[in-house]
């Protein structure tokens, strides 16, 4: 088996493969991100799916506007105590409720939307609770499904040092988070049935042209 290979037998499910290859083999990031909003999109059919999402939300919805209207923030911004051990209860009895891989990400990436926006100093829309959380939790399956288990291996093909690789990762993110947005309405508004497809494609598929099956194949040792 290929050297590059040992990254691919890292990875679960449909998709996941073609992402890494595509990625160390330096496609672009709005190729890479078409696949792996593919990925997403099957794993949140299957064994990723997550019903406990839409109430995670709510709760986050929750706490961050009762904080606001009683104003339990101290001077300095900090969220307290009391709000936050409350979020935590909850969020662990529906992650407990489905104890999965996936219900431990949301989890996780509820917390962090909690205290990234609870400072805020206005009303926010579960819309917007909605959007925040939709790119963190899709981040977040993201790194656990495909990016830690392969990023060596995308260095390796693309010979990029470990600042470049930071920047990609970066630039990856944020052309997911109108995608992962999108994508996950339909589940929100299903209250976690798993009614996920992926966005349309930003790259269109190339089509085979009578050139390219008149190319011939590639002679092995030229």
């Amino acid at each position: 088996m290929a050297d590059g290979d040992r990254f691919e037998r890292r990875l679960c499910g449909k998709g996941w493969p073609k992402a890494y290859r595509l990625a160390a083999g330096g496609a672009s990031i709005e190729l890479v991100g078409d696949v792996i909003m593919t990925a997403v999109a099957a794993g949140l059919r299957g064994p990723l799916n997550c019903p406990s999402l839409p109430g995670m939300r709510d709760a986050v919805y929750d706490v961050l506007r009762r904080s606001i209207r009683v104003g339990q923030l101290d001077l300095m911004g900090r969220v307290s105590p009391d709000a936050y051990s409350s979020l935590v209860d909850t969020l662990t009895q529906l992650a407990g409720s489905q104890p999965t891989v996936s219900a431990q990400l949301a989890m996780q990436a509820s917390l962090s939307v909690y205290l990234e926006l609870h400072a805020t100093d206005r009303s926010l829309s579960a819309n917007q609770v909605q959007a925040r959380l939709s790119e963190a939790f899709v981040e977040r399956l993201v790194r656990h499904q495909w990016l830690d288990r392969v990023h060596d291996g995308i260095m390796e093909g693309t010979g990029c040092s470990v600042t470049d690789q930071i920047t990609w990762d970066a630039r990856l993110f944020n052309n997911l988070a109108p995608h992962s947005r999108q994508m996950l309405q339909a589940f929100f508004r299903s209250s976690g049935l798993s009614v996920v497809r992926a966005p349309r494609r930003t790259v269109p598929r190339r089509e085979m042209t009578i050139g390219d099956l008149h190319q011939g194949l590639p002679v092995l040792g030229s």
